[in-house]
């Protein structure tokens, strides 16, 4: 049985990514889908993700994203975690 974080690999190396974060929630979703998990709550399930990410030595960090919440008001910094030997600046470019 795979884990969350392998199932996080192949779904970002199905889709042409190189790293997760909170703000591609489609693709955490779909690797704790593919999991069977049991969390019920959409962000307790990207949390879940988030957490084998950080947890696998599948991933490694590399940084942080800064957004804004819906109203423009509070800001907060997402860890970005990249595939191991890879960096976001190869899925820049195999995007061109």
């Amino acid at each position: 049985m795979k884990s969350i974080a392998e199932h996080l690999r192949d779904v970002l190396t199905e889709e042409g990514m190189t790293y997760a974060w909170r703000g591609r929630p489609d693709e955490l979703l779909e690797a704790y889908q593919r999991t069977g998990g049991k969390v019920s709550h959409p962000f307790n399930r990207l949390d879940a993700v988030i957490s084998a990410a950080r947890k696998s030595p599948l991933f490694e960090p590399h940084g942080y994203i800064k957004c804004c919440d819906c109203h423009g008001v509070r800001e907060t910094y997402h860890r970005v975690y990249v595939l191991k030997g890879c960096s976001p600046q190869d899925e820049i470019e195999a995007r061109r």
